[in-house]
């Protein structure tokens, strides 16, 4: 085996070597802890390279991450943001959470680990201020006062609810570390609970979906703004690859790339990371007794369906030509570097391309492309985010435009114009269930205190019922 720091993706985990590991790091010496695999890849040709160990400083993740869009940042666990004292348990807690999971919850991925890990930071940054050295030292008063600390912020209740989740699975996995959390940070209750996420109030709360909708007003000026700048796309990339105009760098054709993605969100209701995933010749048109049907293939991961159909307008073959005409000269560089990796097989430079090429791989045939820092990679949701709110400014409006507005977007005209019942709708934007959908498609005007006075009315009338059961007289049957 091959311990590389410069290795990073290549085609497939190393499962061999995996499947060997302990799923749990309590009774082994510390020397033998450190050296436990964390991530290891194969490379095509069949090499195995260790990409990180438990004592190292940041934990390469990208081997068990799908999303193609997801940034270089995101792939990784850093461990310098925990206070050194705290750290080796700290690694041991989520090395046992990611191997063995938490009862009742699903599977935790890279992106959850890292979230784990930053709220296990703001905790034990916390600890290290008053004074403390390990979590054996951590008492009833202590954890109260960091509650009081993290209300008095000012945070949200899901935020709130995330960061006291990570005392819960410091106590629920003290016995696979050295100086465990012993006590219940809360026994009676939970991080829900301590959040304020609990109970008749914060129930109806949770009833109204949290993505603005894009006013009507504004959603037509965007929507008029983007169909005029594919009516003369075609002639701009005409010019660029005549060489009139830069392939990369051409805010006009920037502007048609960024018109393409926005026209698919709000016509489609996909996901910035199912966009990101959409290859050439991804668009088909299917007849069923005499009706057309049109349909776009992308992959899925949020819910890990995978490769999935989107139905889409008949308008939408013109916006993939178009997106497929922009990604031309991307998907051409892209089949030249694999080319000129995949020559230097057998070679010292080989291993230093491995992340490169398999990357490459990966999304030689998408076709919502970015570049940078002079990569060509899947733009990401953060890209995305930057290209949107420019594109709003350039189409004249004052909106906060973010990809996740179009497809709360695509819900609400759906249900506004009936277009269909809500299990079609559950099914297109690939919801684990209906109460999701139900959120998407609700109304902006929908009254959170009307719900709470709804039911507490329910809770009167529920009431009064059995008060009248208990009268001596009533016949209950």
């Amino acid at each position: 085996m091959v311990r590389s720091d410069a290795v990073a993706k290549a085609s497939t985990k190393a499962y061999g070597v995996l499947s060997e590991q302990p799923s749990s790091v309590v009774g082994i010496p510390a020397f033998k802890r450190s050296q436990i695999v964390i991530s290891a890849i194969l490379d095509p040709l069949g090499k195995t390279h260790i990409l990180s160990v438990f004592g190292d400083p940041i934990w390469e993740m990208w081997p068990f991450v799908k999303i193609l869009n997801t940034p270089q940042g995101k792939k990784k666990l850093q461990w310098h943001v925990i206070p050194e004292n705290f750290r080796d348990d700290c690694k041991a807690v989520l090395y046992a959470y990611w191997k063995v999971g938490r009862e009742g919850w699903s599977e935790p991925g890279v992106r959850s680990l890292q979230i784990t890990l930053w709220t296990l930071a703001c905790f034990t940054q916390y600890l290290e201020r008053i004074g403390l050295r390990s979590f054996a030292e951590v008492h009833p008063i202590h954890v109260a006062n960091y509650v009081h600390h993290q209300k008095e912020k000012g945070l949200v209740a899901p935020t709130l609810a995330t960061r006291f989740s990570a005392l819960e699975l410091l106590h629920l996995f003290a016995q696979h570390a050295d100086n465990g959390l012993q006590a219940h940070p809360w026994p009676d209750s939970s991080a829900m609970d301590m959040a304020g996420m609990t109970g008749p109030s914060a129930k109806c709360s949770n009833m109204v979906g949290k993505t603005p909708l894009i006013p009507q007003d504004v959603q037509q000026k965007l929507f008029r703004y983007a169909k005029a700048i594919l009516t003369k796309a075609d002639s701009l990339l005409l010019e660029r690859d005549s060489g009139v105009r830069l392939t990369y760098k051409d805010p006009e054709i920037a502007a048609i790339f960024t018109a393409c993605f926005y026209l698919t969100g709000c016509l489609t209701g996909m996901r910035s990371s199912e966009i990101s995933a959409i290859k050439t010749g991804a668009g088909r048109l299917v007849e069923k007794d005499g009706v057309n049907y049109c349909f776009l293939t992308s992959t899925e991961f949020k819910t890990k369906k995978g490769a999935v159909d989107y139905m889409m307008p008949f308008m939408m073959f013109d916006v993939l030509r178009i997106a497929q005409r922009i990604s031309e000269p991307h998907r051409k560089t892209i089949a030249e570097n694999i080319a000129r990796w995949e020559a230097l097989a057998g070679t010292s430079e080989y291993v230093h391309v491995l992340e490169k090429l398999s990357l490459a791989k990966e999304i030689r045939n998408c076709l919502f492309l970015g570049h940078p820092n002079g990569g060509l990679v899947p733009i990401s949701q953060d890209g995305w985010g930057k290209k949107l709110k420019t594109f709003a400014r350039d189409a004249g409006v004052d909106w906060a435009l973010a990809p996740h507005q179009l497809r709360r977007l695509y819900a609400y005209t759906f249900v506004r114009h009936r277009l269909g019942n809500i299990l079609f709708l559950k099914e297109q934007l690939k919801h684990s269930s209906l109460s999701m959908t139900q959120l998407y498609g609700a109304s902006p005007r929908q009254d959170a205190a009307l719900y709470d006075e709804i039911l507490q009315e329910i809770h009167r009338q529920k009431a009064d019922l059995i008060l009248h059961w208990m009268d001596s007289d009533e016949l209950l049957t």
